[in-house]
C-alpha cells in the first residue's frame, strides 16, 4: 500500500499527445504506462478487458491492477462500443473503447488528474490576433463600422467552434472529440448563485448526489450517472440508496475531486 502511495504522489505523466479537432494536449494510456514502468520497483501492474453488455449496448470493462506482496488493489472503468464508426473497422472499434476504458481505469489506480490544463491550449491565434492588434496601431485607423450582433446558433459549441448533434439513441446533443474516443456534451445553463455551483450536497440526497457525479463526469443526466457508479465504480444499487454520502466520498477520493 505504502508502495502504491508514493507512486500516486510521484507519477508524473505527461501529455503527449496532441488532438488538432480541439486543439488541446491530452496523455493516452501508452503515456501513463512509459511514466509509471521506472517507478514500480518490483510491483506488478496488469491491465485487462471483459466485454459487458449493459442496457443493449456493449461496454469494454478494464481492469487496473497493482500488485505488490501480499497487497493488491484494482479499478476499473467502462467504455461503451459505437454502433458504427466511420473509416474504422470491427476491431478497430473495440481497440479505441478498450484503449479509453484502460486509460481511466490507470487514472483511477495512480489518482491521474485529466483535465486540460491551462497551458496545454492552442494559443496561436491568440498571439497572431495580439501581433495583428500591435501591427494595426502603427498606422492610422478610420473608425469601424458598427457591427450588428450575430444569432445565436442553436446547439453550436462555442469552445470547439462546431455543431452539437443528436441521432440514434443519443439522448442529449453532443459531438466527438477528434479520434480519442471522448465526447463534448451540450450543456443548458442555468443562473445559479456562485456558491452553488459544483458545491458537493450536504445532506447526502441520492439524487443530488448522482447530480454531482453526473456535473464533475459531464454526464447527459443521473441516469447515466448511476450506470457508471455500478458498472464502472462497482458500486452496489443498494448502497448508492442506502449511503449516497459513502458513496460521494469514496469517488472522489478516487478521482480526486475536491470536496
Amino acid at each position: 500500500m505504502e508502495k502504491l502511495a508514493k507512486i500516486q504522489k510521484e507519477l508524473r505523466a505527461p501529455k503527449n499527445q496532441y488532438n488538432s479537432f480541439g486543439k488541446y494536449n491530452y496523455r493516452s494510456c501508452e503515456d501513463i504506462l512509459e511514466a509509471v514502468k521506472p517507478l514500480l520497483d518490483g510491483a506488478i501492474l496488469t491491465l485487462s478487458d471483459e466485454i459487458i453488455e449493459v442496457g443493449g449496448r456493449v461496454y469494454v470493462k478494464a481492469t487496473a491492477t497493482f500488485r505488490d506482496g501480499d497487497y493488491e488493489k484494482s479499478v476499473t472503468a467502462s467504455a461503451r462500443e459505437p454502433a458504427e464508426r466511420k473509416g474504422m473497422d470491427a476491431s478497430q472499434i473495440t481497440g479505441t473503447a478498450s484503449s479509453y476504458a484502460r486509460k481511466y481505469a490507470a487514472n483511477g489506480l495512480f489518482l491521474i488528474d485529466d483535465t486540460k490544463d491551462a497551458d496545454t491550449m492552442d494559443n496561436t491565434k491568440q498571439q497572431t490576433t495580439q501581433a495583428k492588434q500591435l501591427s494595426a496601431k502603427a498606422k492610422p485607423q478610420t473608425p469601424p463600422a458598427p457591427k450588428q450582433a450575430e444569432p445565436q446558433k442553436e446547439h453550436w459549441c462555442k469552445e470547439h467552434d462546431t455543431k452539437f448533434f443528436k441521432k440514434g439513441r443519443m439522448k442529449a446533443y453532443a459531438h466527438p472529440l477528434g479520434d480519442t474516443g471522448e465526447w463534448c456534451h451540450e450543456h443548458i445553463v442555468v443562473e445559479v448563485k456562485p456558491a452553488d455551483v459544483n458545491t458537493p450536497p450536504a445532506n447526502g440526497k441520492v439524487e443530488e448526489v448522482l447530480q454531482y457525479v453526473a456535473d464533475q463526469m459531464k454526464f447527459a443526466n443521473t441516469g447515466t450517472a448511476k450506470l457508471w457508479l455500478v458498472n464502472s465504480m462497482n458500486i452496489e444499487k443498494e448502497r448508492i440508496n442506502s449511503d449516497p454520502e459513502g458513496v460521494l466520498k469514496e469517488v472522489a477520493d478516487l478521482q480526486g475531486w475536491n470536496l
